[in-house]
């Protein structure tokens, strides 16, 4: 994603709100919680391509491998090469997604419908994160991918996938060793390989993280309102329950609440950040009165 700073979490003042913030973490849930019936939604290429009816296939692997194109290498060749991957065991796309737990945020405090959708109608709140601080956490790693919108689901070539993941562990491995090489064997001859395993390595990673974005974050294009940004760990749990995500309280920039929250909602919040000793700026979320949009502001009290 670009580089944003901030982004903004819109809550209901309920319970499970309050006590997330109490505790400082994020819940993460699996997509089948979410009410988008198209969540993590995607078509799925499988198998080792034809070239003659696959020819593009075919070749966008030839490539990943490390060919300059499918003329590059015979049929015999590529197909012996997948074959180890094409086993049932290997195909892990439908692991990799049933492992992801995500939360939601947007990019920007004044959306309208997020605030009816989410915040209750301006009776919630919304929490500013600073993204930099927010991703700071020395026990659990997670990533935050902008979400794409699109009028279809993106495909997903399970082959390409997994060549993509082969070429990431054998370029790792063989930086490593030629490494060693070099320290220990004094094979300086063998520098001019590092280069060329590092730009593999570089591409392959790159092809991972597209793949996995259009896996996690893609969405149907009446959803773009919500100008969503994800956060995602993945989770070794099998059952398919939420996780919580905890980070440093440094990462809570403001709390904006909006305009028709009750004074016992909001005193009620003013208490958790008294609790939690942040001395951070309390803004709200209002009405234009000759138009329909939302501005923040300094609340005054």
């Amino acid at each position: 994603m670009d580089k944003k700073i901030h982004i903004y979490k819109y809550c209901a003042f309920d319970q499970f709100a309050l006590e997330n913030l109490k505790n400082i973490q994020l819940w993460c849930n699996h997509y089948e919680v979410f009410n988008d019936p198209f969540e993590c939604w995607c078509i799925k290429k499988t198998g080792i391509p034809d070239p003659i009816n696959e020819w593009d296939r075919f070749d966008h692997i030839a490539k990943t491998w490390g060919f300059t194109s499918g003329h590059d290498v015979s049929m015999e060749d590529l197909f012996e090469y997948c074959s180890e991957f094409v086993h049932q065991y290997s195909m892990r796309v439908s692991q990799y997604v049933d492992s992801a737990r995500i939360t939601c945020f947007s990019q920007r405090p004044d959306n309208l419908l997020m605030w009816s959708h989410y915040a209750n109608g301006l009776r919630g709140f919304c929490i500013e994160f600073d993204i930099n601080k927010l991703l700071y956490n020395v026990h659990q790693h997670a990533e935050v991918h902008e979400v794409e919108y699109s009028e279809v689901p993106p495909v997903i070539d399970t082959m390409i996938y997994e060549v993509a993941k082969d070429q990431v562990w054998y370029n790792e491995i063989a930086i490593e060793e030629t490494e060693t090489e070099i320290k220990y064997l004094n094979k300086t001859e063998a520098k001019k390989w590092i280069p060329q395993y590092q730009t593999a390595l570089k591409e392959a990673q790159e092809l991972l993280y597209q793949l996995y974005r259009k896996m996690l974050c893609y969405k149907p294009l009446n959803c773009e309102y919500e100008e969503e940004i994800r956060l995602v760990l993945h989770s070794e749990l099998n059952d398919r329950v939420g996780e919580p995500y905890p980070y440093c309280k440094e990462a809570i920039k403001s709390i904006i609440i909006g305009e028709k929250a009750s004074d016992f909602d909001i005193q009620n919040i003013i208490k958790v950040l008294e609790l939690l000793g942040l001395d951070i700026p309390i803004k709200k979320a209002i009405r234009f009165q000759d138009k329909f949009e939302v501005q923040v502001h300094l609340s005054e009290s």
